[in-house]
């Protein structure tokens, strides 16, 4: 399911940027990772918190140590900055958004993806204290480096600025077109599923539930979103 989303998701940002070239991409957040590649990017900066995360990643050509909610990007420079699971750790997203758009050039991209309160594993995930999430990817996952050495799961905080409600009031205060928006279930609940059958099953009942409830307008199963935002010229 992953894959297949993140393909979507790819083919239309390649749709969006069109004829572009020698793109200028933000990685806000960025880990050690990315989760997105850009065709035609010949510049990427990433920005994170950990120095050590910072340290592991080779994808990007420049680094930022800094945090998206106050450090002073510069204005009108990136053509798209990808947001990829960082909002929900954040005590303050609308001002992290406000400073990845000042970033943008007129036309600009930011992709933005995140758990979704309003599903199992978001309402779970906001129930429950860290110590609660590290434990689950140690010993359900199997991930034994969570937790340490910087490595995730984060505190997580799912302010409602960073919602899908949200960020659709955002993008309207702001003048920012939504030219793309997808609800879907995301690789851990996916995983857990897959290793536990009774979990497969209860995760089966309780979307099943939620979408008669509500005429189709919630699954509870649709654990991530992916937002991609246009700044207006």
């Amino acid at each position: 399911m992953g894959s297949r989303i993140n393909r979507k998701l790819a083919q239309r940002v390649k749709e969006l940027l069109g004829d572009q070239s020698e793109l200028s991409v933000l990685e806000v957040g960025c880990g050690s990772i990315s989760h997105l590649a850009i065709e035609k990017a010949v510049r990427i900066t990433g920005m994170d918190i950990s120095p050590r995360q910072l340290q592991r990643n080779s994808y990007v050509s420049h680094k930022i140590l800094g945090d998206i909610q106050d450090y002073p990007l510069d204005s009108e420079t990136y053509d798209i900055a990808v947001c990829w699971d960082v909002l929900e750790h954040l005590h303050y997203p609308s001002k992290a958004l406000i400073n990845i758009c000042h970033s943008l050039k007129p036309n600009g991209l930011v992709v933005l993806a995140a758990p979704n309160c309003i599903s199992i594993k978001g309402l779970t995930t906001k129930l429950t204290p860290h110590r609660a999430h590290v434990l689950f990817y140690r010993r359900i996952v199997g991930d034994t480096r969570a937790g340490k050495d910087d490595q995730g799961p984060f505190p997580t905080y799912l302010k409602p600025g960073m919602w899908p409600s949200g960020i659709r009031r955002f993008a309207e205060k702001n003048g920012l077109n939504i030219e793309y928006f997808s609800l879907y279930e995301g690789p851990v609940p996916s995983y857990f599923r897959e290793k536990n059958k009774g979990a497969d099953i209860l995760f089966g009942l309780i979307g099943f539930i939620s979408r008669m409830l509500t005429l189709n307008k919630v699954d509870l199963t649709h654990s991530d979103y992916i937002i991609v935002l246009r700044k207006p010229e």
